[in-house]
């Protein structure tokens, strides 16, 4: 199995629409699947330079392939990496993808939906009922069904790689939707079973990395390590965080080589709203 590294993706474009005062959200033709912001980029390119870095001070294997979430922001991140490991393409796999929950549907399908995690102020998970009739129609499609494909990826002018065509992607999400959500124990479930394959593509002379979101990215320490996720601390935005996995006789916990890594950002914690962990 290969050695693996974990990593958020970069400045979310919505979340600085919304924080400027606009809604991204009110007029994309895609409202769950926003962009990165210029700056965002920017951070995929010195995440990827960090990386290298840390191949280097950790004496692991050096990075051989990157496997993105379907949605574009993991998509730009990964991409914009891959060119600073001067790797020629990435490949998405659907497995690494956003928590399919109640908080990601109100960030996007609900009336007055504003990017907010949970919903806006007036439609908050928890407190306030939603009449499904004032949901987006696209709520109660398969969620996979919302997924970029190599070719809708590749055609995005901030996705700088080639995407990988012939991967035939792990995990399906045709299950979920509105009426059907993924639970904590089945998120982390997917999360650990989806990076345990894809490390077992690989050799132990083989580094992989992985571009994920928030929440995901706390279910597969919690997954690897058999701890709470607060521990872990803030995954910040391209966050690293590096896992070996576990030698003969050590069980199913994998070691924890890097935590949380933000020295290419300066070592700051960018985009973690309060306790939201899916974004």
């Amino acid at each position: 199995m290969a050695q693996v590294i974990i990593f958020r993706h970069g400045e979310r474009h919505d979340y600085e629409e919304r924080n400027a005062g606009r809604n991204f959200t009110a007029t994309a033709d895609r409202p769950f699947d926003p962009p990165l912001t210029l700056n965002g980029c920017k951070q995929g390119s010195l995440c990827g330079l960090r990386i290298l870095q840390l191949q280097e001070s950790l004496s692991i294997p050096a990075v051989t392939k990157i496997y993105t979430s379907p949605l574009i922001r993991c998509g730009q991140t990964a991409s914009h990496a891959a060119q600073s490991l001067n790797l020629e393409s990435i490949t998405i796999e659907n497995g690494l993808v956003e928590s399919i929950n109640e908080d990601w549907y109100r960030s996007w399908a609900v009336a007055g939906a504003d990017s907010t995690w949970g919903g806006p102020a007036h439609c908050r998970t928890g407190i306030h009922p939603v009449d499904k009739s004032d949901l987006s129609p696209k709520a109660f499609v398969p969620a996979q069904e919302l997924y970029n494909t190599p070719t809708s990826m590749e055609a995005d002018s901030n996705v700088v790689t080639k995407i990988c065509s012939s991967h035939q992607p792990f995990w399906s999400g045709f299950d979920y939707n509105w009426d059907n959500l993924e639970t904590p124990l089945s998120q982390t479930q997917r999360l650990k079973d989806t990076v345990l394959y894809l490390s077992s593509l690989h050799s132990s002379n083989e580094t992989i990395a992985l571009c994920s979101h928030g929440g995901p990215c706390y279910h597969i320490y919690e997954a690897l390590t058999g701890e709470h996720y607060s521990k872990e601390g803030p995954c910040g935005y391209t966050a690293i965080s590096v896992f070996s996995p576990p030698k003969h006789g050590d069980g199913e916990i994998w070691k924890v080589l890097a935590l949380n890594d933000t020295e290419h950002l300066g070592g700051g914690v960018l985009g973690v709203e309060g306790n939201d962990k899916g974004i």
